[in-house]
């Protein structure tokens, strides 16, 4: 969890292979999340997007197939959704079930 008021971007790398990271709460102050900013943090399972997301690049969550659970995505579109989270179990098991 961040503390204060928070960075509005989330740049390409910042937790790139943190194994040690198993869920996060991103701050309403983030809007964008880049490219493989999460990249390859295999023991990731749950994510909490703010409300006021707006973009997250493709492949943000690459090699993150652990996740079970993302909360917030409500505001993404489907297309997004999908190039974010592809592969990941969240993604396989619970999003497309829910189709």
């Amino acid at each position: 969890t961040f503390e204060g008021s928070g960075p509005e971007k989330i740049s390409e790398e910042t937790f790139s292979e943190c194994v040690s990271l198993k869920e996060i709460s991103i701050p309403d102050s983030v809007k964008v999340i880049d490219r493989g900013a999460f990249y390859y943090c295999l023991n990731l399972e749950k994510v909490y997007l703010p409300k006021g997301i707006e973009h997250i690049e493709k492949d943000a969550f690459i090699g993150c197939y652990k996740i079970k659970d993302v909360e917030g995505t409500s505001e993404l579109d489907g297309k997004m959704i999908k190039e974010v989270f592809a592969g990941t179990d969240w993604y396989e098991n619970v999003y497309n079930s829910n189709k």
